[in-house]
């Protein structure tokens, strides 16, 4: 493990190619059920006991826990399988590590474009969002899902989205707009 936390170059044998292949193809198709809103691909991506800690509307953390919790917080899907265009999800610079025999850590940059310019509700118009997502993925019965996602976006404050007040985070930080 190097300073900062993330696994050395060296831990790439740790992790089979097969499960490597297998997560990346999970996270693909998290995107793409996300974006095209298909609600049940999405949650099939998580375990019925999976967790989701996104911020809420309101920039305040938020916590769903099981399909039940995930679902009420993705509420917005109707009619969104005819905007894939004006919302896509970018995972890259994907760091695996193991976690135990049936857990792999996968921590990504995350890139959300938006072109949305009739939704009613936060945010409206074209946004542009940065984060991190860090997802412990967990093997059952031969199959990755999603246990925990933490989903850290960092621009949330610096493009006016929230309520957040940037004034609390140290100049430079991300998020803030000096």
């Amino acid at each position: 493990m190097n300073p900062v936390g993330f696994p050395a170059t060296s831990d790439f044998e740790e992790i089979s190619v097969e499960d490597r292949l297998s997560i990346q193809d999970q996270v693909a198709r998290y995107s793409w059920a996300f974006d095209s809103g298909n609600l049940e691909e999405y949650l099939g991506r998580f375990w019925p006991d999976g967790v989701l800690e996104h911020p809420k509307r309101d920039g305040t953390p938020g916590r769903f826990e099981g399909h039940e919790g995930i679902r009420e917080f993705i509420r917005d899907f109707k009619g969104r399988e005819t905007q894939t265009w004006g919302h896509q999800h970018q995972l890259n610079t994907m760091l695996m590590e193991r976690k135990g025999p049936e857990e792999i850590q996968l921590n990504a940059y995350c890139v959300v474009l938006r072109h949305e310019f009739h939704r009613p509700y936060w945010p409206t118009g074209s946004s542009f969002r940065v984060g991190t997502w860090h997802a412990l993925y967990t093997q059952r019965d031969l199959h990755w899902r999603i246990s925990l996602l933490q989903i850290r976006m960092w621009t949330d404050v610096s493009i006016g989205q929230t309520g957040v007040d940037a004034v609390d985070r140290p100049p430079h930080s991300p998020g803030t707009r000096q």
